[in-house]
């Protein structure tokens, strides 16, 4: 089933693989012929997909990959753990932004 928002998406999965991580996998597919990502989460029971053609949504789906590569190896994760974790590290990127810590003229 695809689903349409990010959020539902990213809540949906995280969800579902916690509930079964032994079972569970996780899949990321580029499309070129349709410049398309699908994000795929599964326990081959349940299958969850989200798809994009979005550029923007990138650093999204690099935040998520984040995510699942910390779930897969961490023992008994906290997903919610995780992601506070990551909006804490873009805030820090982002307050570093505005110091002048990126875009210096070189010398």
């Amino acid at each position: 089933m695809y689903i349409t928002s990010w959020a539902e998406f990213t809540d949906k999965a995280k969800e579902l693989w916690c509930n079964a991580p032994e079972k569970s996998r996780y899949v990321l597919k580029y499309r070129p012929t349709d410049s398309e990502i699908v994000l795929k989460v599964t326990d081959d029971r349940k299958c969850l997909q989200y798809r994009t053609h979005m550029q923007n949504e990138l650093r999204l789906i690099n935040d998520w990959n984040y995510v699942m590569l910390k779930l897969c190896t961490t023992p008994n994760p906290n997903p919610n753990s995780i992601t506070q974790e990551i909006e804490a590290e873009r805030k820090a990127e982002r307050e570093s932004h505005k110091k002048g810590g990126r875009g210096k003229a070189r010398q």
